[in-house]
């Protein structure tokens, strides 16, 4: 997620936000991959409405 999906900030960026959602509407499933600890990780997509 770092680098790719989060920017410096450790925040989505509206354009990966917004493709990522879109995608999800077209009917692809979105998960996430990480190596931070579950929760963690939990805290940063609980309100993603995309993820699966």
């Amino acid at each position: 997620m770092d680098g790719t999906l989060l920017n410096s900030n450790k925040l989505i960026t509206l354009r990966n936000y917004e493709t990522l959602t879109h995608r999800h509407e077209l009917g692809v499933h979105i998960v996430m991959a990480t190596a931070r600890p579950p929760r963690v990780a939990n805290k940063l997509i609980k309100d993603l409405p995309f993820v699966d």
